[in-house]
């Protein structure tokens, strides 16, 4: 499996460092979904139904995120042979 990074960079400590913070934005969403769950299925009215109607509208939520992101993200052309090698993100 090719990791997106790989394409960002071809310096392991900064691959290293983007996989870390990529992991951390993942931690991040699952609490924001995690910690209001209850709350907003308690304001459906509890119980099973009140879950999954709150797991329901977070999907949606989620899906547009998701689709923002698509959206808006552009890939860069890919390189020839004749292109000068990849770089590192930062300055050294």
């Amino acid at each position: 499996m090719r990791l997106a990074v790989g394409g960002l960079t071809d310096d392991s400590d900064e691959r290293g460092a983007l996989t870390g913070l990529r992991m951390q934005f993942a931690f991040l969403g699952g609490t924001l979904v995690a910690h209001p769950l209850p709350s907003l299925a308690a304001r459906f009215g509890g119980g099973a139904l009140a879950y999954g109607t709150a797991a329901a509208l977070i999907g949606v939520l989620a899906t547009l995120g998701l689709a923002a992101c698509f959206a808006t993200a552009h890939e860069r052309p890919r390189a020839t042979a004749d292109a000068a090698p990849a770089r590192a993100l930062r300055r050294r």
